[in-house]
């Protein structure tokens, strides 16, 4: 048995949160099948609780309430557990700082890290997000998603550091040498001195649902290079494997491929 106002209220917290943009009451009232009056009642509840925010032009979008609650349920999923010790022999075995990130929308979130022996003060916290289109996390996972996912980017990149992708169409091209390669690089892009690889991570169903990576400065990682995306793609290919992923969808892990 259930509630139908509390269903209604999430049926409507849904709609705004997977719209791409802010929604009106009378486009929210027209695709759910609702009044109007129903609609401006049930969105002040949402709105009263933090889980949605009306902006100036009086439409609705929702709040990072929703992200913080998922991220507290990230912390419990098996995705974290399964990624925990091999976070912390990645960042052992490389000397570096070991980051566990998702996709979401155009940014890169950090959910989970280890310090190496060289960290790098204060450049990532669990909870920071990146843009994907210029650090290895982001676009490891970019690679594998839908066209749609990448055609939701601007045709023309925000620019961070003179190395940074400007345009969709070259992060297109690069991300097709990533699908064949299953390693991403970052090439002090996002900033200037500091470098990152990183490999997309699948689940039991074979899709990519996260990354591993690791950040460094430019002099160590570019002189490890090789031996990094060896060693970043192992671990992808351990948490895959941890998480019930099929092998067939595991790219070969030879040394000679990267």
């Amino acid at each position: 048995m259930t509630v139908k106002t509390v269903d209604t209220s999430l049926d409507l917290l849904d709609r705004i949160a997977r719209s791409e943009q802010p929604l009106g009451v009378a486009e929210l009232a027209r695709d759910l099948g609702l009044p109007k009056s129903n609609v401006f009642r049930l969105l002040a509840t949402l709105v009263n609780h933090d889980f949605v925010k009306k902006d100036e032009d009086a439409r609705y979008q929702p709040t990072l309430k929703l992200w913080e609650l998922g991220c507290m349920i990230v912390s419990r999923t098996s995705l974290t557990q399964v990624a925990r010790p091999v976070l912390e022999q990645l960042a052992a075995t490389t000397g570096e700082s070991a980051q566990l990130a998702v996709l979401n929308g155009a940014e890169s979130i950090y959910i989970d890290k280890r310090e190496g022996m060289h960290p790098i003060s204060g450049f990532t916290r669990i909870g920071t997000r990146a843009p994907a289109h210029c650090c290895a996390t982001g676009k490891a996972e970019l690679a594998f998603r839908t066209n749609e996912a990448l055609g939701r980017l601007p045709e023309k990149l925000p620019s961070f550091t003179p190395a940074t992708v400007r345009s969709r169409r070259a992060l297109a091209r690069e991300l097709q040498e990533v699908r064949a390669s299953g390693v991403a690089v970052n090439r002090g892009e996002w900033f200037k001195d500091v470098w990152g690889v990183a490999a997309a991570i699948r689940n039991h169903t074979g899709a990519v649902c996260a990354s591993i990576g690791v950040w460094g400065p430019r002099q160590r990682l570019s002189a490890a290079l090789k031996t990094t995306q060896f060693q970043v793609r192992a671990a992808a290919d351990r948490i895959s494997t941890g998480l019930g992923c099929p092998p067939e969808f595991l790219l070969p892990t030879e040394r000679s491929d990267l």
